[in-house]
């Protein structure tokens, strides 16, 4: 019996372990089923985040719907460590966190932050990966204040952070970022009139930092970071409704203060899908100023002036991954926009004193900074902008017209770039590097359209543009027309035009000054395509009023969305005094190639209007540097190696260019091929390419330790001076050669017939002087023309007018130096200006341009 009973016994206790195995399977696999990534959930198994305090978490291995929080209750999202997808296609953006004040009453909207951590897999979605927004409330009807678009509990505007260090990728955007202060609210109908509009609210700071690599497909506007601050537009000044009494519009209300923008990338972004989809896009827009209340029926029922623009915030973009755009799009855009002033409100007052309204100032704009480190490729080009807004118009009246609002002034541009672009398949028309700060216009002053005596309003001051640097140490290859390795400018507001008037018009406004503009290349550029430049350096002071000869550069843009402006440029017309362009200086200690027509390796420029151009210098292989020489060759009809102009009506600035050779063979400047062509109606085009081509300037100097020349060696022209309409006089030259110069030395003939158009235009009578210093161990490669205009060799130097070896101790006498005929070679086809006659007239380089605002 016992031993049955321990058999019994036995067999219990085998009986219950069994059912132990099956209820530990049951649990184990219910518990699969709800957490685990194996197979689809059923419905209804998603569980909402853990909410502790301000944030929300979701981790595990559980799918997650799509979070969408528009609560002031949570700031902070964390997505930890999921090994599935987050949303789908069909449903929508997969991670929202939104904020709005109240509309109506300008409520603040509170600051949002979201962390993303991610998973193995992707965070999926198809409009965003990832969204987060804060939105102040709009002002009331009655001119109350927009909300600002992100504060914190003490009232600072904070805005938004992003933190992801997750896969996305997406069909739509991979992260966005967006803080907008609300609109002013317009002011309400007043029969004293004076009701100001509302004044728009900040725009928060974003700040996004990401981790994980981002993929986007879908539309143009697929970018893989977009962060944007937005301050909010200014109220309409309220109306006056003063019949029998006297009473004016309102003011506009002030645009409201982009935040600062702040990206940084450490993992790879791919946009290669879409034209127009951005790997990088960054900016910061000041909110435009309100427009002034119209004064109606009394007898002084003046128009109200028009709000300030705000300003746009510092934009910094730094890259420290791969990105590609393909060449369908910008790898970096990073933007600082400052409003528009608003224009001033009209009058329909019956009496003279009633006045018009003034246009608002334009918002300043703020410093933008791109920084790309080393070892990485954007297939896709960096623009970086800063740009000011332009003043707002004064508004028409009967006897006085309003005065044009002063347009804001620039922030400045950096970029350094250590990395390498490829834009060796080209498809969507953008240079390597775009760097521009360009101040804003001033506005128009209105006119006075009463019989009796009437005064137009004065145009507004255009606004100074500040400096532009660019620092390349990698590589750029680019290939398309009228496109450029580096492309860095400042460019100064154009004065306003002063409004017409029967009696007494308006005066027109000064211009700004545009800035410094500094390029270092230690690394190499490489162009394919007609009058596509190495780099183009340019500082131009703005249009003083309305000019007499004016120098249009149209634009159209990489985008619908962006780069629409047109620029223009006056060089001594009537009207408002035009203003100072500033230092150019291009340092190259690397490799410059150029393959297309009329390509130049450098070209470097300063222009003003009625007043003083600075000075340019441009240097090639620092002494000091101990890295690879480096070299200029241009390499089709018509380039040049160096262009350097300094122009201005009140005078123009020195021209300093240095060519130095560390070792021997090494560091050479050449420019390409001159030659005639054929053209498809018949007629034939002269193409001539120089080593250098000077043109105005003042006491210009020309030392070369190296080797210059032209593809075409001694038949061609090594250096050429030449004179630009508008020019106060020829630049006298003095080269010392301690290298080697190969080819012609010659100077473009003074015009005999001066410009039809405006007498102010024709070109300096006479010659420069161009004195030439030929030192010990150095050789002169002499080419069919010597013309110094009237100089002569340095007799106390060696002067070889052959292809042979000197003896350092011979002389050539004054009157045995080749003084010839021109023979045509005055620069009919490569023009650094437009040419506006038949003289030897330069140019804009084709394709400079203006990045409008965004």
């Amino acid at each position: 019996m016992l031993k049955e009973r321990r058999q019994g016994s036995k067999g219990n206790i085998t009986s219950f372990r069994e059912r132990g195995w099956i209820l530990l399977f049951i649990l184990t696999t219910l518990a699969a089923g709800l957490l685990g990534p194996a197979g689809p959930r059923p419905a209804g198994a998603n569980e909402a985040p853990v909410i502790d305090g301000n944030t929300a978490t979701y981790s595990g291995n559980q799918q997650p719907d799509p979070i969408t929080q528009n609560n002031t209750s949570i700031y902070t999202i964390n997505v930890q460590n999921l090994t599935t997808n987050v949303g789908s296609p069909s449903t929508g953006t997969a991670i929202s966190l939104t904020n709005t004040g109240a509309d109506g009453s300008g409520a603040n909207s509170q600051a949002l932050s979201l962390t993303y951590t991610g998973g193995t897999n992707s965070l999926l979605g198809q409009n965003y990966g990832a969204y987060v927004n804060t939105t102040g409330g709009t002002g009331k009807s009655d001119g109350g204040a927009g909300g600002a678009g992100g504060t914190n509990n003490s009232g600072v505007v904070t805005g938004v952070t992003i933190s992801t260090s997750g896969a996305i990728q997406v069909s739509g955007i991979g992260i966005g970022g967006f803080s907008y202060g609300g609109a002013g609210g317009v002011g309400k109908e007043e029969s004293s009139g004076h009701a100001t509009g509302g004044t728009g609210g900040a725009g928060g700071s974003v700040q996004i930092t990401n981790n994980g690599p981002i993929t986007t497909t879908s539309t143009g506007n697929s970018h893989g970071i977009y962060a944007q601050s937005l301050g909010g537009g200014g109220g309409t000044g309220g109306e006056a409704d003063a019949s029998g009494t006297q009473g004016g519009g309102g003011t506009g209300g002030a645009g409201g203060a982009g935040g600062s923008v702040t990206v940084t990338n450490n993992a790879a972004i791919n946009t290669g899908t879409y034209l127009g989809a951005y790997g990088i896009n960054a900016m910061s827009n000041g909110g435009s100023g309100g427009q002034g209340g119209e004064g109606k029926n009394g007898p002084q029922s003046n128009g109200g002036d028009g709000g300030n623009g705000g300003k746009g915030g510092a934009v910094t973009v730094n890259c420290n991954a791969a990105i590609n755009t393909a060449g369908l799009a910008l790898a970096i855009n990073a933007a600082s926009n400052g409003g528009d002033g608003g224009s001033g409100g009209g009058n329909s007052g019956n009496e003279g004193t009633s006045d018009n309204g003034t246009g608002g100032d334009g918002g300043g704009s703020g410093l933008v900074s791109v920084n790309v480190v080393p070892g990485i490729t954007l297939t896709g080009g960096i623009a970086a902008a800063s740009i000011a807004g332009s003043g707002g118009t004064g508004s028409e009246g009967k006897n006085y017209g309003g005065g044009g609002g002063n347009g804001g002034a620039s922030g400045g541009v950096q970029v350094n770039c250590q990395g390498n672009i490829d834009l060796s398949t080209n498809i969507c028309n953008i240079n390597g590097i775009w760097a521009q700060s360009v101040s804003g216009a001033g506005g128009a002053g209105g006119n006075a359209a009463g019989s009796g005596e009437s005064y137009g309003g004065d145009g507004g001051n255009g606004g100074a543009g500040a400096a532009t640097t660019v620092n390349c140490s990698g590589s750029i290859t680019i290939s398309g027309d009228y496109l450029h390795g580096i492309l860095a400018q400042s460019w100064g507001g154009a004065g306003g035009a002063g409004g017409n008037a029967g009696h007494n018009p308006g005066s027109a406004g000064l211009s700004g000054a545009g800035g410094d503009v500094t390029v270092k290349l230690g690394g190499s550029i490489q162009t394919v395509g007609l009058s596509s430049y190495g780099i183009l350096a340019q500082s131009i002071g703005g249009n003083g009023g309305e000019g007499g000869w004016s120098l249009a550069l149209g634009l159209s843009g990489y985008a619908t969305e962006t780069f629409t402006n047109n620029v223009s440029v006056a060089i001594g017309g009537p009207g408002g005094s035009g203003a100072t362009g500033n230092l150019v200086q291009v340092t190259n200690s690397g490799a410059i190639y150029t393959s297309g027509n009329q390509a130049s390796g450098i070209y470097a420029q300063s222009m003003a209007g009625n007043d003083q151009a600075g000075n340019v210098t441009v240097t090639l292989n620092d002494p000091s540097s101990t890295a690879t020489p480096g070299n200029i060759i241009a390499n089709g009809l018509g380039s040049s190696g160096i262009v350097a102009q300094s122009l201005g009506k009140n005078g123009s600035g020195t021209i300093d260019i240095t060519i130095n050779q560390p070792r021997a063979n090494a560091g050479p400047v050449q420019g390409g091929h001159s030659g005639t062509v054929t053209n498809t109606d018949g007629t034939t085009t002269t193409y001539n390419a120089y080593g250098v081509l000077i043109m105005d300037g003042q006491n210009n100097t020309l030392t070369n330790h190296g080797a210059l020349s032209t593809l075409d060696a001694t038949n061609g022209t090594a250096v050429m001076v030449q004179a630009s309409y508008g020019a106060p006089a020829w630049g006298d030259l003095t080269i010392s050669n301690y290298g080697t110069i190969t080819g012609s030395v010659n100077q473009g003939a003074a015009e005999s017939t001066p410009m039809t158009n405006g007498s102010n235009l024709s070109l300096p009578t006479g010659h420069s002087t161009i004195t030439f210093k030929n030192y010990a161990g150095s050789t002169y490669n002499a080419g069919p023309i010597i013309n110094l205009g009237g100089g002569h060799p340095d007799q106390q130097r060696r002067f070889v007018p052959g292809h042979r070896a000197v003896d350092p101790h011979r002389q050539l006498h004054p009157d045995r130096h080749r003084h010839l005929p021109d023979h045509g070679q005055r620069g009919r086809q490569h023009r650094p200006v437009e040419r506006l006659g038949d003289g030897p007239v330069g140019r804009h380089p084709a394709g400079a341009e203006r990045h409008g605002p965004l």
